[in-house]
């Protein structure tokens, strides 16, 4: 028999938004668990924060802490062999000047970070546990069914479920509401390396987007000598590839004259990892007794990692509905109209 366990709020995904959420609902008093299926630490790309993620890590109180891992970033660089341009882009010149810089991460840091800080505030977390499905025949009373750490099946009964699981949207995936985004249908492909020059002075934190006949790389400078290097392209592109995955990137990286010369003295530090079509929305973001956040709900391309900003953002917002849900379940539904027009306004801007 399967023995059930209970909390008030289960969290599925342990990444900035499931870890996000799960610090705020805790703040509030609620019985939360978060179960992730990976153990931290893990490699992630996403590695270049906006400055308005600078708000949320003083809200969860990190902003210090966060700080000491990262690089300053003041700006993005944009270089375009084809015109032979190239142009900075400081955040402090923005329209909203509040935080005139953001931060480069390396995401498993980052990421072990905020669940370190979830811990702190008395969630249970549950690492290597599988969710694989959610039953929502009884009425707020969802369960979660999966298998833990040492294979053995599991299951949580929650009175909401939040769906923090990435790109794996396990709840949209089950609901058979992902669709593929119409207009970004990109892949990309990406390492770290040594060896790569930063830029001089102020500018030595910035990301560099360098423009190429089949999309564009990211440069991101990371502490400890680290340089995230990427190609985003169009999948018909990856799939011409007839040689091993690392000679392909680097072919690539040999297109971009520009990128090619400051990765000359380059040295391989990781594994060369491809993603495959990553752009993708849902029908809907919730209902009465779950919700979702975070790219599980939707994910656009990682242009200056917006995708850390919306999830930790769409966090902050779900969690105040949550909240609200649980003490007034009569508006649950209506809660959640505000939320999703917010969350896909801010996915068209983005977009």
């Amino acid at each position: 028999m399967i023995n059930t366990l209970k909390t008030d709020i289960l969290v599925i995904g342990g990444g900035p938004a499931g870890s996000t959420i799960a610090t705020l609902l805790a703040q509030k008093g609620w019985e939360v668990t978060l179960i992730d299926k990976d153990q931290h630490p893990r490699f992630h790309i996403g590695e270049s924060l906006l400055p308005l993620n600078l708000n949320i890590f003083e809200k969860l109180g990190l902003l210090e802490k966060i700080q000491s891992i990262s690089i300053k970033k003041p700006g993005a660089e944009f270089v375009d062999d084809a015109s032979n341009q190239s142009k900075i882009i400081y955040f402090s010149r923005a329209l909203d000047c509040q935080y005139p810089h953001a931060f480069q991460v390396k995401r498993d840091e980052f990421d072990q970070l905020l669940l370190e800080n979830t811990k702190n505030h008395g969630v249970e977390i549950h690492e290597k546990t599988h969710i694989k499905s959610v039953d929502f025949s009884t009425k707020n009373q969802p369960i979660a069914h999966g298998t833990d750490a040492q294979n053995n099946s599991t299951s949580w009964q929650a009175r909401y479920i939040i769906d923090a699981t990435g790109n794996k949207a396990l709840l949209a995936n089950q609901f058979k509401i992902k669709k593929p985004h119409k207009k970004h249908q990109s892949a990309a492909i990406f390492a770290h390396f040594t060896g790569v020059p930063h830029r001089a002075g102020l500018d030595a934190g910035n990301i560099t987007l360098y423009w190429f006949e089949f999309g564009w790389f990211w440069v991101i400078p990371l502490p400890n000598g680290l340089t995230s290097v990427g190609a985003v392209c169009w999948p018909d592109y990856l799939k011409s590839r007839k040689n091993s995955v690392e000679d392909f990137f680097f072919d690539t990286i040999n297109l971009c004259d520009s990128l090619k010369k400051r990765m000359q003295n380059a040295k391989l530090a990781s594994t060369v990892n491809v993603t495959g079509n990553f752009s993708y929305t849902v029908d809907y973001f919730g209902g009465q007794d779950y919700l979702m956040v975070g790219d599980a709900l939707a994910f656009i391309d990682p242009v200056f990692s917006s995708g850390v900003l919306l999830a930790m953002h769409s966090a902050c917002k779900g969690a105040e509905l949550v909240d609200q849900s649980l003490r007034q379940p009569e508006k649950a539904r209506t809660l959640l109209k505000p939320y999703e027009k917010e969350m896909r306004a801010g996915l068209k801007q983005f977009s």
